[in-house]
């Protein structure tokens, strides 16, 4: 039999399948446990037989009997479809979870990365060679501004990965404590086989698993809530709010708003600017539609 998962890192692969495989280990032990019990029950009948020779009371001691064994057998089981029709269900259709958001995680830091370069090719153009003036230093605040409203866009993408990444680890999370709690449970039931009938007591094994199935359905129950996981559950929080406190960067009609630049006005767009001594006169809309492509995803 498989042991828990202790080692962080197989957190990080760790999918359905994987917990589902868990728990068909599980129901193979509580059918051995029933099988076993039965086999026993077959040999209690036949000496019940033999007790009433002549058949006086034998089958209403046998109906008796048989009534006790199934409502036990009835009970484990129904604790056992418990938890294979959540496993089946509702954790089933997340089993894609974690992939999908890993894969958008890629996608956002990827993101970041190129608005990370267009910041740079940004900031390279504050500085004209041979351009001076008050339409130069008007030009190198405005500049400054989307430098600036490029690095929080480049935060916020990052940020944004992250929480993926969170969210994939949580679902993952859950998966893993339902996995291990299905080992736990069938090493338990497991470690019951020997323990058969006694003094008279039937179904031992079936009784025992009992109680063990209904605290792993309460376990499963608590993992599809993300109780388990509370870990991953606190950093996907964390993400997800870092994210929503994020400035917010582009107004329509407006600047983007660089926060160590609030306030700030960008100079109109529409003047010439003259350069000191040099015949070439350019327009400042011309730099600022090379700065505005970096916020063009």
């Amino acid at each position: 039999m498989s042991e828990p998962t202790t080692d962080p890192s197989v957190l990080l692969t760790y999918d359905h399948a994987r917990m589902r495989g868990k728990v068909t280990e599980l129901e193979g032990a509580v059918k051995a446990a029933i099988d076993a019990d039965q086999a026993e029950a077959d040999s209690f009948f036949t000496d019940l037989s033999r007790f009433f020779k002549h058949g006086f009371g034998y089958q209403a001691a046998a109906d008796d009997f048989q009534n006790k064994a199934n409502a036990l057998m009835d009970q484990a089981k129904a604790a056992m479809s418990s938890i294979c029709s959540k496993a089946d269900g509702k954790l089933s259709e997340n089993a894609g979870v974690p992939d999908a958001l890993e894969a958008d995680s890629l996608k956002w830091s990827a993101s970041a990365a190129t608005v990370a370069g267009r910041k740079a090719t940004c900031s390279s153009l504050a500085s004209v060679p041979g351009w001076v003036g008050e339409d130069q230093e008007r030009y190198a605040l405005a500049v400054g501004v989307q430098a600036e409203a490029l690095e929080e866009l480049r935060g916020i993408l990052s940020s944004t990965a992250q929480s993926c990444t969170a969210g994939a680890t949580l679902n993952r999370a859950i998966f893993c404590a339902v996995g291990n709690g299905a080992i736990q449970a069938t090493g338990r039931i497991t470690g019951n086989q020997g323990y058969g009938s006694s003094d008279g007591v039937y179904y031992v094994r079936t009784a025992n698993a009992i109680p063990v199935l209904e605290a792993f359905d309460d376990l499963v129950k608590r993992a599809i809530s993300g109780d388990v996981a509370s870990g991953s559950a606190g950093v996907l929080s964390k993400e997800q709010q870092h994210t929503m406190v994020m400035p917010n960067l582009l107004v329509e009609g407006g600047w983007p708003t660089g926060t160590s630049a609030t306030g700030v006005v960008a100079a109109a767009t529409g003047n010439g600017v003259l350069s000191d001594g040099e015949d070439a006169q350019t327009t400042l809309d011309a730099f600022l539609r090379m700065c505005m492509a970096g916020a063009n995803l």
